[in-house]
């Protein structure tokens, strides 16, 4: 009951933040996630097969404007919005369900069939969440999602970089 009780406030209390606070503290926690995950699956499970770079003989603004601008705008109106405003608004399914069947495609869409799939599940519930309770709290769930995709882009963009 306790346990209840202290998770129901500390979701209640992250829904409670202003959307900057949930656009950072989203990104942030998604790269710390994602990248804690790889640091161990990477351990344990060794390098898996390179991922051709697409953006290879291009210059790095074209890399940045697909990074950073486009794919988290196609991708949250595809993976967030579309999946979420169905399932929920058209469907009534409960907001737990759409989320979770949102991440779960967001993950396989990317194509990855080794441990970065699952690596990539700290991103896409991350996203979910965001888009969730913005949408709850009547705010511009669309707005916050891709905020908080395009800093984590940006975020993995500059650590692959560095």
């Amino acid at each position: 009951m306790l346990e209840r009780s202290l998770r129901r406030r500390s979701v209640l209390a992250v829904a409670a933040w202003p959307t900057w606070q949930l656009v950072v503290s989203g990104a942030l926690a998604s790269f710390a996630g994602q990248y804690a995950i790889a640091a161990v699956m990477l351990r344990v499970f060794g390098d898996p097969s390179h991922v051709a770079n697409i953006f290879v003989g291009h210059p790095r603004w074209v890399e940045l404007f697909f990074t950073i601008v486009l794919a988290p705008l196609y991708e949250t109106l595809i993976f967030q919005w579309g999946i979420i405003t169905l399932l929920h608004g058209l469907l009534r399914r409960s907001w737990h369900f759409a989320g979770i069947v949102s991440t779960v495609v967001f993950g396989l869409c990317h194509g990855y069939t080794d441990w970065r799939a699952i690596s990539l599940t700290a991103t896409s519930a991350t996203l979910a969440a965001v888009f969730v309770i913005e949408a709850r709290r009547g705010g511009t769930p669309v707005v916050a999602t891709v905020s908080t995709h395009a800093l984590f882009n940006t975020l993995v963009v500059w650590a692959h970089w560095a």
